[in-house]
Protein backbone atom coordinates (compact mmCIF):
# COMPACT_ATOMS: atom_id res chain seq x y z
CA UNK A 1 0.00 0.00 0.00
CA UNK A 2 1.03 3.62 -0.13
CA UNK A 3 3.75 4.77 2.23
CA UNK A 4 1.34 6.96 4.21
CA UNK A 5 -1.08 4.08 4.76
CA UNK A 6 -1.86 3.21 8.40
CA UNK A 7 0.35 0.40 9.71
CA UNK A 8 -2.22 -1.35 11.91
CA UNK A 9 -5.92 -2.03 12.16
CA UNK A 10 -6.19 0.42 15.04
CA UNK A 11 -4.50 3.17 13.04
CA UNK A 12 -6.78 2.44 10.07
CA UNK A 13 -9.87 2.86 12.20
CA UNK A 14 -8.61 6.06 13.80
CA UNK A 15 -8.14 7.54 10.37
CA UNK A 16 -11.10 6.14 8.45
CA UNK A 17 -13.90 5.56 10.96
CA UNK A 18 -16.11 8.25 9.35
CA UNK A 19 -15.89 6.30 6.08
CA UNK A 20 -17.07 3.16 7.87
CA UNK A 21 -20.02 5.07 9.33
CA UNK A 22 -21.01 6.49 5.94
CA UNK A 23 -20.63 3.07 4.30
CA UNK A 24 -22.84 1.58 6.99
CA UNK A 25 -25.54 4.11 6.12
CA UNK A 26 -25.19 3.28 2.43
CA UNK A 27 -25.44 -0.44 3.02
CA UNK A 28 -28.63 0.04 5.01
CA UNK A 29 -30.29 0.91 1.69
CA UNK A 30 -29.42 -2.38 0.04
CA UNK A 31 -31.54 -4.48 2.40
CA UNK A 32 -34.76 -2.48 2.17
CA UNK A 33 -36.49 -4.07 -0.86
CA UNK A 34 -35.93 -7.64 0.29
CA UNK A 35 -36.28 -7.48 4.05
CA UNK A 36 -39.43 -5.37 3.92
CA UNK A 37 -41.26 -7.17 1.10
CA UNK A 38 -42.62 -9.79 3.48
CA UNK A 39 -44.65 -7.12 5.28
CA UNK A 40 -46.16 -5.78 2.06
CA UNK A 41 -47.11 -9.17 0.58
CA UNK A 42 -50.41 -9.63 2.43
CA UNK A 43 -51.78 -6.04 2.23
CA UNK A 44 -50.92 -5.76 -1.49
CA UNK A 45 -52.41 -9.21 -2.10
CA UNK A 46 -55.57 -8.17 -0.25
CA UNK A 47 -56.00 -4.89 -2.16
CA UNK A 48 -55.36 -6.12 -5.70
CA UNK A 49 -56.20 -9.82 -5.45
CA UNK A 50 -52.80 -10.85 -6.83
CA UNK A 51 -51.07 -14.08 -5.88
CA UNK A 52 -48.09 -13.99 -3.54
CA UNK A 53 -45.93 -15.27 -6.36
CA UNK A 54 -46.83 -12.26 -8.48
CA UNK A 55 -46.46 -9.74 -5.65
CA UNK A 56 -42.91 -10.93 -5.02
CA UNK A 57 -42.24 -10.99 -8.78
CA UNK A 58 -41.33 -7.34 -8.32
CA UNK A 59 -38.15 -8.61 -6.70
CA UNK A 60 -37.48 -10.77 -9.75
CA UNK A 61 -37.61 -7.71 -12.00
CA UNK A 62 -35.37 -5.99 -9.48
CA UNK A 63 -32.96 -8.91 -9.61
CA UNK A 64 -32.72 -9.28 -13.39
CA UNK A 65 -32.02 -5.60 -13.90
CA UNK A 66 -29.52 -5.71 -11.06
CA UNK A 67 -27.60 -8.67 -12.45
CA UNK A 68 -27.54 -7.16 -15.94
CA UNK A 69 -26.06 -3.86 -14.81
CA UNK A 70 -23.89 -5.09 -11.92
CA UNK A 71 -20.72 -5.66 -13.95
CA UNK A 72 -20.87 -2.38 -15.89
CA UNK A 73 -21.66 -0.49 -12.68
CA UNK A 74 -18.69 -2.11 -10.94
CA UNK A 75 -16.47 -1.00 -13.81
CA UNK A 76 -17.91 2.53 -13.59
CA UNK A 77 -17.21 2.66 -9.86
CA UNK A 78 -13.62 1.70 -10.53
CA UNK A 79 -13.32 4.46 -13.12
CA UNK A 80 -14.97 7.43 -11.39
CA UNK A 81 -14.86 6.39 -7.72
CA UNK A 82 -17.65 5.17 -5.43
CA UNK A 83 -18.64 8.63 -4.13
CA UNK A 84 -19.74 9.94 -7.53
CA UNK A 85 -22.00 6.91 -7.87
CA UNK A 86 -23.31 6.45 -4.32
CA UNK A 87 -24.20 10.03 -3.40
CA UNK A 88 -26.69 10.79 -6.20
CA UNK A 89 -27.76 7.15 -6.25
CA UNK A 90 -28.98 7.38 -2.65
CA UNK A 91 -31.35 10.22 -3.48
CA UNK A 92 -32.83 8.55 -6.55
CA UNK A 93 -33.19 5.16 -4.86
CA UNK A 94 -35.12 6.58 -1.89
CA UNK A 95 -37.35 8.54 -4.28
CA UNK A 96 -38.04 5.36 -6.26
CA UNK A 97 -39.09 3.49 -3.12
CA UNK A 98 -41.55 6.27 -2.31
CA UNK A 99 -42.96 6.00 -5.85
CA UNK A 100 -44.20 2.47 -5.08
CA UNK A 101 -47.00 4.20 -3.20
CA UNK A 102 -48.46 5.25 -6.56
CA UNK A 103 -49.00 1.70 -7.81
CA UNK A 104 -52.36 1.09 -9.47
CA UNK A 105 -54.24 -2.19 -9.89
CA UNK A 106 -52.36 -2.85 -13.13
CA UNK A 107 -49.89 -5.71 -13.00
CA UNK A 108 -47.77 -3.99 -15.62
CA UNK A 109 -47.63 -0.87 -13.44
CA UNK A 110 -46.45 -2.91 -10.44
CA UNK A 111 -43.60 -4.44 -12.42
CA UNK A 112 -42.77 -1.09 -14.02
CA UNK A 113 -42.43 0.58 -10.63
CA UNK A 114 -40.13 -2.19 -9.48
CA UNK A 115 -38.11 -1.71 -12.66
CA UNK A 116 -37.57 1.93 -11.68
CA UNK A 117 -36.51 0.88 -8.19
CA UNK A 118 -34.10 -1.62 -9.73
CA UNK A 119 -32.49 0.95 -12.05
CA UNK A 120 -31.75 3.26 -9.15
CA UNK A 121 -30.71 0.42 -6.85
CA UNK A 122 -27.64 -0.47 -8.93
CA UNK A 123 -26.09 2.79 -7.70
CA UNK A 124 -26.38 1.80 -4.02
CA UNK A 125 -25.36 -1.86 -4.19
CA UNK A 126 -22.75 -3.16 -1.73
CA UNK A 127 -20.15 -2.82 -4.50
CA UNK A 128 -20.23 0.96 -4.01
CA UNK A 129 -19.69 0.91 -0.27
CA UNK A 130 -17.31 -2.06 -0.03
CA UNK A 131 -15.04 -0.75 -2.79
CA UNK A 132 -14.29 2.29 -0.65
CA UNK A 133 -13.66 0.12 2.42
CA UNK A 134 -11.34 -2.28 0.58
CA UNK A 135 -9.40 0.66 -0.84
CA UNK A 136 -8.68 2.03 2.65
CA UNK A 137 -8.35 -1.03 4.92
CA UNK A 138 -5.78 -3.80 4.83
CA UNK A 139 -5.04 -4.95 8.41
CA UNK A 140 -8.59 -4.54 9.71
CA UNK A 141 -10.45 -5.23 6.49
CA UNK A 142 -12.63 -8.00 7.89
CA UNK A 143 -14.01 -6.00 10.79
CA UNK A 144 -14.30 -2.85 8.64
CA UNK A 145 -16.38 -4.75 6.09
CA UNK A 146 -18.43 -6.20 8.93
CA UNK A 147 -19.23 -2.78 10.38
CA UNK A 148 -20.00 -1.37 6.95
CA UNK A 149 -22.34 -4.21 6.05
CA UNK A 150 -24.03 -3.97 9.45
CA UNK A 151 -26.06 -1.20 7.87
CA UNK A 152 -28.13 -3.87 6.16
CA UNK A 153 -28.62 -5.55 9.53
CA UNK A 154 -29.87 -2.31 11.04
CA UNK A 155 -32.45 -2.09 8.27
CA UNK A 156 -33.44 -5.68 8.88
CA UNK A 157 -33.81 -5.01 12.60
CA UNK A 158 -35.66 -1.70 12.47
CA UNK A 159 -37.45 -2.11 9.15
CA UNK A 160 -40.03 -4.82 9.96
CA UNK A 161 -41.22 -3.22 13.21
CA UNK A 162 -41.25 0.33 11.84
CA UNK A 163 -42.94 -0.61 8.57
CA UNK A 164 -45.50 -2.87 10.21
CA UNK A 165 -46.48 0.06 12.44
CA UNK A 166 -46.80 2.40 9.45
CA UNK A 167 -48.86 -0.15 7.50
CA UNK A 168 -51.26 -0.70 10.40
CA UNK A 169 -51.56 3.02 11.18
CA UNK A 170 -51.50 4.60 7.71
CA UNK A 171 -51.66 1.83 5.10
CA UNK A 172 -49.05 0.20 2.90
CA UNK A 173 -48.83 3.12 0.46
CA UNK A 174 -47.90 5.60 3.18
CA UNK A 175 -45.41 3.06 4.49
CA UNK A 176 -43.49 3.10 1.20
CA UNK A 177 -43.34 6.91 1.32
CA UNK A 178 -42.19 6.76 4.91
CA UNK A 179 -39.42 4.28 4.12
CA UNK A 180 -38.03 6.48 1.35
CA UNK A 181 -38.20 9.67 3.42
CA UNK A 182 -36.67 8.23 6.60
CA UNK A 183 -33.71 6.56 4.91
CA UNK A 184 -33.05 9.61 2.74
CA UNK A 185 -32.91 11.88 5.79
CA UNK A 186 -30.49 9.56 7.60
CA UNK A 187 -28.17 8.56 4.75
CA UNK A 188 -27.60 11.68 2.66
CA UNK A 189 -25.78 13.77 5.34
CA UNK A 190 -23.44 10.93 6.31
CA UNK A 191 -22.58 10.04 2.72
CA UNK A 192 -22.12 13.68 1.69
CA UNK A 193 -19.68 14.56 4.47
CA UNK A 194 -17.76 11.31 5.06
CA UNK A 195 -17.90 8.94 2.10
CA UNK A 196 -14.56 9.09 0.27
CA UNK A 197 -12.66 6.05 -1.02
CA UNK A 198 -9.07 6.10 -2.22
CA UNK A 199 -10.36 6.51 -5.78
CA UNK A 200 -12.32 9.63 -4.83
CA UNK A 201 -9.17 11.33 -3.58
CA UNK A 202 -7.34 10.81 -6.89
CA UNK A 203 -9.56 12.68 -9.30
CA UNK A 204 -6.55 14.24 -11.00
CA UNK A 205 -5.17 10.87 -12.08
CA UNK A 206 -5.80 9.42 -15.53
CA UNK A 207 -8.91 7.18 -15.40
CA UNK A 208 -6.92 4.06 -16.26
CA UNK A 209 -4.95 4.43 -13.03
CA UNK A 210 -7.95 4.64 -10.74
CA UNK A 211 -9.08 1.03 -11.01
CA UNK A 212 -5.60 -0.41 -10.67
CA UNK A 213 -4.25 1.87 -7.97
CA UNK A 214 -7.27 3.34 -6.23
CA UNK A 215 -8.94 -0.01 -5.60
CA UNK A 216 -5.82 -1.70 -4.48
CA UNK A 217 -2.25 -0.54 -4.41
CA UNK A 218 0.42 -3.09 -4.18
CA UNK A 219 -1.63 -5.94 -5.58
CA UNK A 220 1.28 -7.87 -7.03
CA UNK A 221 0.20 -11.26 -8.27
CA UNK A 222 -3.27 -10.22 -9.38
CA UNK A 223 -4.23 -11.70 -12.75
CA UNK A 224 -5.76 -9.65 -15.59
CA UNK A 225 -9.51 -9.05 -15.36
CA UNK A 226 -10.37 -11.56 -18.09
CA UNK A 227 -8.37 -14.32 -16.44
CA UNK A 228 -9.95 -13.55 -13.08
CA UNK A 229 -13.45 -13.82 -14.56
CA UNK A 230 -12.58 -17.29 -15.85
CA UNK A 231 -10.82 -18.47 -12.69
CA UNK A 232 -12.16 -21.32 -10.56
CA UNK A 233 -12.05 -19.11 -7.48
CA UNK A 234 -14.31 -16.50 -9.08
CA UNK A 235 -16.73 -19.14 -10.35
CA UNK A 236 -16.90 -20.85 -6.96
CA UNK A 237 -17.41 -17.62 -5.03
CA UNK A 238 -20.03 -16.46 -7.50
CA UNK A 239 -21.97 -19.75 -7.46
CA UNK A 240 -21.73 -20.04 -3.68
CA UNK A 241 -23.03 -16.51 -3.23
CA UNK A 242 -25.93 -17.15 -5.63
CA UNK A 243 -27.00 -20.42 -4.00
CA UNK A 244 -26.70 -19.04 -0.49
CA UNK A 245 -28.79 -15.97 -1.24
CA UNK A 246 -31.44 -17.62 -3.42
CA UNK A 247 -32.22 -19.98 -0.54
CA UNK A 248 -31.96 -17.63 2.42
CA UNK A 249 -33.83 -14.75 0.79
CA UNK A 250 -36.46 -17.09 -0.59
CA UNK A 251 -37.28 -18.17 2.94
CA UNK A 252 -36.62 -14.86 4.70
CA UNK A 253 -39.08 -12.83 2.63
CA UNK A 254 -41.80 -15.39 3.39
CA UNK A 255 -40.84 -15.92 7.02
CA UNK A 256 -43.59 -13.68 8.46
CA UNK A 257 -46.31 -15.46 6.42
CA UNK A 258 -44.76 -18.80 7.42
CA UNK A 259 -44.95 -17.92 11.09
CA UNK A 260 -48.46 -16.48 10.70
CA UNK A 261 -49.67 -19.63 8.95
CA UNK A 262 -48.44 -21.67 11.91
CA UNK A 263 -50.59 -19.75 14.38
CA UNK A 264 -48.44 -16.78 15.42
CA UNK A 265 -50.12 -13.35 15.43
CA UNK A 266 -48.90 -11.16 12.59
CA UNK A 267 -47.57 -8.46 14.94
CA UNK A 268 -45.66 -11.04 16.98
CA UNK A 269 -44.33 -12.68 13.82
CA UNK A 270 -43.08 -9.27 12.61
CA UNK A 271 -41.38 -8.65 15.96
CA UNK A 272 -39.64 -12.01 15.80
CA UNK A 273 -38.59 -11.35 12.20
CA UNK A 274 -37.15 -8.05 13.39
CA UNK A 275 -34.74 -10.00 15.59
CA UNK A 276 -33.02 -11.15 12.41
CA UNK A 277 -31.53 -7.66 12.21
CA UNK A 278 -29.98 -7.94 15.65
CA UNK A 279 -28.70 -11.41 14.79
CA UNK A 280 -27.34 -10.10 11.49
CA UNK A 281 -25.42 -7.42 13.38
CA UNK A 282 -23.89 -10.03 15.68
CA UNK A 283 -23.19 -12.31 12.73
CA UNK A 284 -21.33 -9.62 10.84
CA UNK A 285 -19.27 -8.52 13.82
CA UNK A 286 -18.35 -12.09 14.73
CA UNK A 287 -17.44 -13.15 11.20
CA UNK A 288 -15.55 -9.89 10.56
CA UNK A 289 -13.32 -10.60 13.52
CA UNK A 290 -12.96 -14.27 12.58
CA UNK A 291 -12.05 -13.48 8.96
CA UNK A 292 -9.13 -11.36 10.21
CA UNK A 293 -7.91 -14.17 12.49
CA UNK A 294 -8.85 -17.58 11.09
CA UNK A 295 -9.01 -19.38 7.76
CA UNK A 296 -11.53 -17.49 5.61
CA UNK A 297 -12.48 -20.74 3.89
CA UNK A 298 -13.47 -22.46 7.13
CA UNK A 299 -15.32 -19.40 8.40
CA UNK A 300 -17.21 -19.19 5.11
CA UNK A 301 -18.14 -22.87 5.24
CA UNK A 302 -19.69 -22.47 8.68
CA UNK A 303 -21.68 -19.47 7.42
CA UNK A 304 -23.11 -21.62 4.62
CA UNK A 305 -24.14 -24.33 7.08
CA UNK A 306 -26.25 -21.93 9.16
CA UNK A 307 -29.20 -21.65 6.73
CA UNK A 308 -29.21 -25.41 6.19
CA UNK A 309 -29.74 -25.75 9.94
CA UNK A 310 -32.52 -23.16 9.93
CA UNK A 311 -34.30 -24.83 7.02
CA UNK A 312 -34.22 -28.16 8.82
CA UNK A 313 -35.74 -26.56 11.90
CA UNK A 314 -38.46 -24.88 9.81
CA UNK A 315 -39.46 -28.28 8.48
CA UNK A 316 -40.12 -29.28 12.10
CA UNK A 317 -41.62 -25.93 13.18
CA UNK A 318 -44.52 -26.34 15.64
CA UNK A 319 -45.65 -22.72 15.86
CA UNK A 320 -44.08 -22.04 19.25
CA UNK A 321 -42.48 -18.67 19.97
CA UNK A 322 -39.18 -20.08 21.33
CA UNK A 323 -38.83 -22.23 18.21
CA UNK A 324 -39.52 -19.20 16.00
CA UNK A 325 -36.92 -17.15 17.88
CA UNK A 326 -34.23 -19.76 17.31
CA UNK A 327 -35.03 -19.97 13.59
CA UNK A 328 -35.03 -16.19 13.16
CA UNK A 329 -31.72 -15.82 14.97
CA UNK A 330 -30.00 -18.51 12.89
CA UNK A 331 -31.26 -17.03 9.61
CA UNK A 332 -30.24 -13.58 10.82
CA UNK A 333 -26.72 -14.74 11.64
CA UNK A 334 -26.34 -16.08 8.11
CA UNK A 335 -27.92 -13.08 6.39
CA UNK A 336 -25.59 -10.87 8.39
CA UNK A 337 -22.54 -12.71 7.13
CA UNK A 338 -23.30 -13.80 3.56
CA UNK A 339 -22.47 -10.50 1.81
CA UNK A 340 -19.45 -9.93 4.00
CA UNK A 341 -18.27 -13.43 3.12
CA UNK A 342 -18.61 -12.68 -0.59
CA UNK A 343 -16.75 -9.37 -0.24
CA UNK A 344 -13.96 -10.73 1.94
CA UNK A 345 -13.37 -13.89 -0.09
CA UNK A 346 -13.38 -11.82 -3.29
CA UNK A 347 -10.75 -9.42 -1.95
CA UNK A 348 -8.51 -12.28 -0.76
CA UNK A 349 -8.89 -14.78 -3.60
CA UNK A 350 -9.35 -12.34 -6.49
CA UNK A 351 -7.22 -9.40 -5.34
CA UNK A 352 -7.98 -5.68 -5.31
CA UNK A 353 -6.77 -4.44 -8.69
CA UNK A 354 -10.16 -5.08 -10.31
CA UNK A 355 -12.17 -5.56 -7.14
CA UNK A 356 -15.04 -3.24 -8.03
CA UNK A 357 -15.66 -4.99 -11.35
CA UNK A 358 -15.29 -8.55 -10.07
CA UNK A 359 -17.29 -7.97 -6.92
CA UNK A 360 -19.84 -6.06 -8.97
CA UNK A 361 -20.51 -9.21 -11.01
CA UNK A 362 -20.83 -11.24 -7.80
CA UNK A 363 -23.22 -8.67 -6.35
CA UNK A 364 -25.22 -9.05 -9.55
CA UNK A 365 -25.47 -12.79 -8.94
CA UNK A 366 -26.46 -12.11 -5.35
CA UNK A 367 -29.15 -9.70 -6.54
CA UNK A 368 -30.42 -12.28 -9.03
CA UNK A 369 -30.60 -14.91 -6.31
CA UNK A 370 -32.30 -12.52 -3.92
CA UNK A 371 -34.91 -11.72 -6.55
CA UNK A 372 -35.54 -15.27 -7.74
CA UNK A 373 -35.70 -16.84 -4.30
CA UNK A 374 -38.79 -15.06 -2.97
CA UNK A 375 -40.65 -15.38 -6.27
CA UNK A 376 -39.95 -19.09 -6.64
CA UNK A 377 -40.89 -19.69 -3.01
CA UNK A 378 -44.12 -17.76 -3.54
CA UNK A 379 -44.90 -19.77 -6.68
CA UNK A 380 -44.34 -23.03 -4.81
CA UNK A 381 -46.71 -21.83 -2.09
CA UNK A 382 -49.33 -20.78 -4.66
CA UNK A 383 -49.13 -24.18 -6.33
CA UNK A 384 -49.09 -26.37 -3.22
CA UNK A 385 -50.56 -24.23 -0.44
CA UNK A 386 -47.47 -24.94 1.65
CA UNK A 387 -43.84 -23.87 2.00
CA UNK A 388 -42.60 -27.40 2.73
CA UNK A 389 -41.36 -28.21 -0.80
CA UNK A 390 -39.50 -24.92 -0.94
CA UNK A 391 -37.69 -25.84 2.27
CA UNK A 392 -36.88 -29.32 0.96
CA UNK A 393 -35.24 -27.72 -2.10
CA UNK A 394 -33.43 -24.99 -0.18
CA UNK A 395 -31.75 -27.29 2.34
CA UNK A 396 -29.53 -29.30 -0.07
CA UNK A 397 -28.68 -26.14 -2.05
CA UNK A 398 -27.34 -24.59 1.14
CA UNK A 399 -25.21 -27.69 1.72
CA UNK A 400 -23.82 -27.43 -1.82
CA UNK A 401 -22.78 -23.83 -1.15
CA UNK A 402 -20.89 -25.02 1.94
CA UNK A 403 -19.05 -27.66 -0.08
CA UNK A 404 -18.06 -25.13 -2.76
CA UNK A 405 -16.70 -22.73 -0.14
CA UNK A 406 -14.69 -25.45 1.54
CA UNK A 407 -13.15 -26.41 -1.82
CA UNK A 408 -11.60 -22.93 -2.23
CA UNK A 409 -8.66 -23.87 -0.02
CA UNK A 410 -6.16 -21.18 1.02
CA UNK A 411 -6.04 -17.71 -0.57
CA UNK A 412 -3.01 -17.02 -2.84
CA UNK A 413 -0.15 -15.71 -0.72
CA UNK A 414 0.09 -12.49 -2.76
CA UNK A 415 -3.50 -11.56 -1.92
CA UNK A 416 -3.81 -12.54 1.74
Amino acid sequence: MASDAPASATAEFRRYWPLVLASMAGNSLTALPFYTMGLFVEPVEAEFGWSRGFVTAGLTVYAFIGVTLAGPMGYLIGRVGPRRVGLPGTFFFCAALALLATVTGSKFNWLLMWGIVALTAVTVKPTVWTTAIVSRFEHGRGIALALSLCGAGLSTMAGPILINHMIEAYGWRAAYVGVGAIWLAVCIPLIYFFFYGAQDRRRGQPPADIEARGAGEGTNGDLPLGAMLRSRAFLKIGLTSFLLVVTTMGITVHLVPMFSASGLERARAAEIAGLMGAAAFLGRMATGSLFDRLSPTLVGTVICLLPATAFGLLLMFDGSIPFALVIAIIIGLCSGAEMEMAAYLSSRFLGRASFSTLFGVIVGLVTLGAGLGPTLTGMIYDGTGSYRIALLIALPLALISAALTLSLGKPPASRR
